[in-house]
């Protein structure tokens, strides 16, 4: 947690190569966001989606009433997916391989969601 620049990583010897236009100081609180909206989240996402869990929360959030709390939730991640990248290649000024194979992805979860066939199973 010291160091948060990604120094430790080997990134570059002051690790802010390419982040000039990153609004933050250190890695420190994009990775804690990472890891809950793109780590966590869609693990819980993709367990509910298989199980069936009630969780109050997620119905309040639903911005979908007559389908499935956690199937809306799969579309917020595509969203969120989407959005993080293309934060992402704004900040760095830069567009990888990577970028493009997680905007495609974030697309794809947006898509396999809105297949008709999806959208029936988790209709309530």
């Amino acid at each position: 947690m010291k160091r948060s620049t990604g120094t430790i990583r080997g990134m570059c010897e002051n690790g802010t190569r390419g982040f000039e236009h990153n609004p933050l100081a250190s890695f420190l609180f994009p990775g804690i966001i990472l890891l809950l909206v793109l780590g966590v989240m869609p693990t819980m996402i993709a367990i509910s989606l298989i199980c069936y869990i009630h969780w109050g929360l997620g119905e309040r959030l639903n911005l979908y009433p007559d389908r499935y709390w956690a199937w809306t939730f799969s579309l917020y991640t595509g969203f969120a997916l989407i959005i993080w990248i293309m934060a992402q290649v704004y900040w760095i000024q830069d567009v990888s391989i990577i970028h493009l194979v997680y905007f495609a992805w974030g697309v794809g979860i947006q898509v396999v969601s809105l297949l008709p066939g999806v959208q029936r199973i988790y209709s309530k």
